[in-house]
């Protein structure tokens, strides 16, 4: 009997231990959870003056917003600014304040990066979040329309005659598609300054009407006669299957290039795509394989054409 009860005491001395170590242990975890949780709402806290920064949907569309509170006729009034990008919605908050006399949010200041040592950064951020081809695109148009023209120029300094200058001097040098291209990769680049407060706006938010663009001829799809003597002439040929898919199906050159067989299902009659070959390196033979460009194209049908594949 004593036995029985001393053993029964033990036990629950020995439930009661294990039970606290796991409470202890638990709270020490809680613990740690609070203590990073905090350090990280403190590592995210915007500068003073910034206001609030968030998104909202209008008309399935997300904007990029900023709210902040300034002093109307004596009284606190709430003031809102819309924008699709981040850089836009804050130059419009910064200019906003300007005009009532308050300093925007502080910026880095000026430490003498040019911009050619700023697109260098910007390179290397692109290389590790954009594709391959993209960073290939974003490299070659710096190096050879922008950092000649306006690569020395401190990047605070940077102002809308600068870049305006620049696209004069380009306009008899390069075609009407690559001005477009360098305007955009330079608003990329001027973009990516102003989220990092390196540059209170970007220089091109005043040149929109006047900057330069560049719209594609509309596509002439072939008649049916073309079609059909396309397909006559490729009979035979040794990349005849290539052109009957290129032409029953729409598919692109890269994701032709990279088809499998494993990617047909005959069962049911489409494509599944899920890669696409790129070539790196212009007509040397550098190929990867990467993802399809749009995510509501993985899927082709092929057509007329099943009977002649099968």
């Amino acid at each position: 009997m004593f036995s029985g009860v001393f053993t029964f005491r033990v036990t629950v001395a020995r439930c009661t231990t294990i039970y606290r170590q796991r409470e202890l242990a638990r709270h020490s975890q809680s613990l740690a959870l609070m203590s990073r949780t905090a350090k990280a709402k403190k590592a995210a806290r915007r500068a003073r003056g910034e206001g609030t920064l968030g998104t909202k949907t209008i008309n399935g569309q997300t904007y990029y917003t900023a709210r902040v509170r300034v002093l109307l006729n004596g009284k606190r009034r709430r003031r809102d600014f819309y924008d699709k990008t981040l850089a836009g919605v804050r130059a419009k908050r910064d200019t906003f304040l300007r005009t009532l006399g308050e300093a925007p949010p502080p910026e880095k200041g000026d430490d003498g990066t040019s911009v050619s040592d700023y697109i260098k950064r910007f390179l290397d951020h692109a290389q590790a979040n954009t594709r391959a081809t993209t960073h290939r695109s974003y490299e070659q148009v710096t190096r050879l329309h922008i950092e000649p023209h306006i690569g020395a120029i401190r990047i605070a300094a940077l102002t809308d005659a600068d870049v305006k200058a620049m696209y004069k001097t380009l306009e008899s040098n390069v075609s009407p598609s690559m001005l477009a291209r360098g305007h955009t990769t330079l608003r990329v680049v001027l973009n990516m300054a102003v989220e990092e407060r390196v540059i209170p706006a970007s220089p091109l938010a005043t040149i929109r009407r006047s900057a330069p663009r560049y719209r594609f001829a509309p596509v002439q799809p072939l008649a049916e006669a073309q079609f059909a003597a396309l397909l006559k002439a490729a009979r035979g040929h040794r990349l005849e299957a290539l052109f009957v898919t290129a032409l029953d199906t729409g598919m692109r050159e890269g994701e032709l290039f990279a088809l499998r067989w494993r990617d047909v299902r005959l069962v049911v009659p489409y494509f599944v795509m899920s890669t696409r070959r790129t070539n790196l390196n212009g007509l040397s033979a550098v190929l990867m394989l990467g993802g399809v460009k749009s995510s509501n194209t993985q899927s082709r049908s092929l057509g007329f054409q099943l009977q002649w594949l099968m």
